[in-house]
């Protein structure tokens, strides 16, 4: 494995070319949050028979690189191979699908000061589109701490 792969990957003895994307330009820094996260989803897909969408994984890592995300979020895999990433913190959530196609599908809900109900905001947007929609949500502290 790669010398910058964490200890705790390396362990796990979890194969090179079960990782592809970290070699990708920028993945080497930015997804150490998910990286442990995403090598598992590799093996599991492989065990299941079903392939990580690259551009999916690349969508998810070219957004926590270009984002400067800083928390790490709950990762899964979708029957299509495309991977979902979620942030929640008690009611407040921003839920992000990487589409194969480069867009992003959302789901955010917030908590409104003083009311009991819930700001929601869901749709398929360009990549470079979503945060603009995360932030006017006041949601941005799930994702950059």
């Amino acid at each position: 494995m790669p010398e910058h792969e964490p200890d705790a990957v390396r362990a796990r003895g979890l194969r090179e070319d079960a990782a592809p994307w970290i070699e990708a330009e920028g993945a080497a820094r930015a997804p150490a949050l998910v990286r442990e996260r995403l090598c598992a989803l590799h093996e599991l897909a492989a065990e299941d028979d079903i392939a990580i969408a690259p551009p999916s994984e690349e969508g998810l890592v070219r957004f926590m690189v270009e984002e400067s995300v800083a928390v790490r979020p709950a990762i899964g895999l979708l029957d299509s191979g495309e991977l979902r990433a979620v942030w929640q913190v008690a009611e407040d959530q921003v839920g992000l699908r990487f589409m194969t196609d480069g867009r992003i599908a959302f789901v955010c809900l917030a908590r409104r000061e003083g009311s009991d109900d819930l700001a929601r905001s869901y749709g398929v947007e360009d990549a470079d589109r979503v945060m603009p929609i995360v932030e006017a949500l006041g949601l941005h502290p799930l994702l950059r701490g």
